[in-house]
């Protein structure tokens, strides 16, 4: 088993707004996987990054996207389509880091 940063997002299917109260909630929820969450803009929606340990970047993605899924509709957030999901292998993910500063 691998650690991946997973990033799962999601984009607005109607008029509703992100309520900031909700997004306070997810990120409280998603801190154990040293989450980090984005809500709002135009269009509307949200998306959560978190660190997951998994088999393989595919099955990082399959099970972030459960998680960030049914954790965002336990706190409020609307249950928009995921127009976005990646999973990279976090010493990867460390090094693009590095490189774009």
């Amino acid at each position: 088993m691998t650690y991946y940063s997973a990033m799962i997002e999601t984009r607005a299917d109607d008029n509703q707004a992100v309520s900031e109260g909700a997004l306070g909630l997810f990120l409280t929820a998603v801190q154990p996987f040293h989450g980090a969450v984005t809500g709002g803009g135009d269009p509307q929606g949200w998306s959560a990054r978190i660190s997951i340990e998994a088999r393989d970047a595919a099955d990082a993605v399959a099970v972030a996207a459960a998680l960030v899924t049914r954790v965002a509709a336990d706190v409020g957030l609307p249950g928009w389509p995921v127009v976005r999901a990646e999973a990279v292998r976090e010493d990867v993910f460390d090094e693009d880091l590095a490189r774009a500063q």
